[in-house]
């Protein structure tokens, strides 16, 4: 699995978690407009980011109410292959 590009409200700490065990090749993940109702939490997505942040070439995350400093700091320690826009 290269891509994932999630229907947001099906998307919750779970399946990040999921997704850790399973993104050896993950490149691509658009997690846009998800994590309401905290269906995805701040810690969530930085252990997803500190474990599979390595090969992702695209990360789009707006409009996701989780995020904070946190994530984004993890984000830039973790994921040193992002490119620009898709």
């Amino acid at each position: 699995m290269k891509s994932v590009y999630a229907k947001c409200y099906f998307v919750t700490i779970v399946t990040l978690q999921g997704l850790e065990n399973r993104c050896l090749s993950l490149q691509r993940l658009n997690l846009s407009w998800c994590g309401g109702e905290g269906r995805l939490t701040p810690s969530s997505f930085v252990q997803f980011v500190n474990k599979c942040g390595q090969k992702l070439t695209f990360l789009k995350v707006s409009n996701c109410s989780f995020l904070n400093n946190e994530c984004l700091k993890a984000i830039a320690e973790h994921c040193p292959s992002l490119q620009g826009k898709l």
